[in-house]
C-alpha cells in the first residue's frame, strides 16, 4: 500500500461566511458541559459542520438516549437559530425546564444538516466511519500502544529529514499550496485562504506543515473542541511520500493534542474497507459510524463522482478560482 493513502478523502466544502463560524451552542446538565453544537449558516440553511467530520454535535461525555433525543429536538427548532443569530454563543442547561420548554414550543426549522457520531435527526445516512485513537495517560503512553511498524515509520521520517512545524497564520503560505494541490488531485473544490483563516482563528486550532529542507511536503489543520482533536485538510506531496511524511504529521499532531489536554485524536472519515481506512487502522484506531443527519432525506455521496472526474481534468488555477463561489452552497 502506498504511503500516500494516508491522505484523507476530501469531499467537503465550506461556507465562506466566517462570522457564522462563531455560532456555538453549549449544552450543559446542572452546570457540566455535555455537548457542543456548531451550526454554520449557508444562505438560509445551516450545516454543522461542513469543515469537520465529527464536531457538528460533539459530546463531551457519553450521554443517554433520552439526552440525545432531547438535543435532537432542540436543534430542530427555529427558536434556537433565532437566538444564535442574535447572540452567537448560547449555553443551554437541559435541566432548566423553562428554557427547554420555550425552545421546544417554537416551530420546526428547515434546512438543517448535522454531521456527527450521533444519529440525531430522523433522516440520516451512515456510509462513512471515523477512526479514533485515545490519548489518555499522556503522549508517551499513547506511543507505547502503537505498533512496532508505525513507530518505526515515525522514526524513519525523522531520519529522512522530515521536520514538522506547528503554528498559526504565519504558516499559511507554506500550508496552502500543499493542501490546494492535494484537494485538486482528489477532484474537489477547496476552501479559500479566507475561510481557512477563519477556521484557524477559532479557538486553539493550529496549522502543521512538514518540511524537507525549505520545501513544504505535507500539511494539516488540527481542530480541537472539548478535549477532542481532529486532523483536517490533511495533505501530502506524493513525490515525498516515501519519506513517511504522513506519519511525521500525525505524530506531531497527536503530541500537540495530548499536551493541550485532549483525550481523543480523530484521523477523520473514510469509507469502510477502503485503502484510506486500512491506513488508519494500522494506528490501532477504533471506528465510529459518522452520521449525516438532516430534516430532509439524505443522499449518499455517489452523486459527486462525476464532479470529481471533471475537476481533476480542469487546470488547478481554474477550479481554484471557483472555490469561493462553489463553497457558498455545497459541502
Amino acid at each position: 500500500m502506498g504511503e500516500g493513502l494516508g491522505v484523507r478523502e476530501i469531499t467537503y466544502l465550506c461556507c465562506t461566511n466566517t462570522n457564522s463560524l462563531q455560532l456555538k451552542t453549549t449544552f450543559t446538565l446542572h452546570g457540566s458541559v455535555i455537548a457542543t453544537y456548531r451550526p454554520c449558516r449557508m444562505g438560509s440553511k445551516y450545516f454543522a459542520m461542513p469543515h469537520t467530520d465529527s464536531m457538528g454535535l460533539l459530546p463531551a461525555n457519553p450521554l443517554g438516549q433520552d439526552d440525545y433525543s432531547l438535543i435532537g429536538e432542540i436543534i430542530s427548532r427555529r427558536a434556537l437559530y433565532e437566538r444564535l443569530e442574535r447572540e452567537c454563543g448560547l449555553v443551554i442547561d437541559l435541566g432548566n425546564e423553562q428554557v427547554v420548554s420555550g425552545l421546544l414550543q417554537s416551530g420546526k426549522m428547515t434546512g438543517i444538516t448535522v454531521r456527527s457520531m450521533i444519529p440525531l435527526l430522523e433522516e440520516r445516512c451512515g456510509g462513512k466511519v471515523v477512526s479514533l485513537l485515545p490519548l489518555q495517560d499522556g503522549f508517551e503512553s499513547t506511543l507505547s500502544r502503537l505498533s512496532t511498524d508505525v513507530r518505526r515509520k515515525i522514526r524513519k521520517s525523522a531520519k529522512n529529514g522530515i521536520v514538522v512545524r506547528c503554528g498559526g497564520a504565519e504558516l499559511m503560505d507554506s500550508f496552502y499550496p500543499v493542501y490546494r494541490k492535494t484537494i485538486h488531485r482528489h477532484g474537489s473544490f477547496g476552501l479559500t485562504k479566507r475561510c481557512m483563516a477563519g477556521l484557524l482563528g477559532d479557538g486553539g486550532n493550529r496549522l502543521f506543515v512538514a518540511f524537507k529542507g525549505d520545501l513544504a511536503v505535507g500539511s494539516a489543520l488540527l481542530m480541537m473542541e472539548e478535549r477532542f482533536a481532529e486532523n483536517n485538510a490533511f495533505a501530502t506531496d506524493i513525490r515525498f511520500n516515501r519519506l513517511y511524511t504522513s506519519y511525521a504529521l500525525h505524530h506531531a499532531m497527536m503530541e500537540y493534542a495530548s499536551g493541550a489536554g485532549c483525550v481523543c485524536y480523530s484521523f477523520g472519515r473514510s469509507t469502510p474497507g477502503s485503502a484510506v481506512h486500512r491506513y488508519k487502522q494500522q494506528w490501532g484506531t477504533t471506528d465510529r459510524v459518522l452520521w449525516t443527519c438532516s430534516d430532509t432525506p439524505v443522499k449518499p455521496g455517489s452523486q459527486h463522482r462525476l464532479v470529481r472526474k471533471v475537476v481533476r481534468l480542469l487546470p488547478q488555477w481554474i477550479s481554484q478560482s471557483l472555490d469561493g463561489i462553489v463553497a457558498q452552497g455545497f459541502y
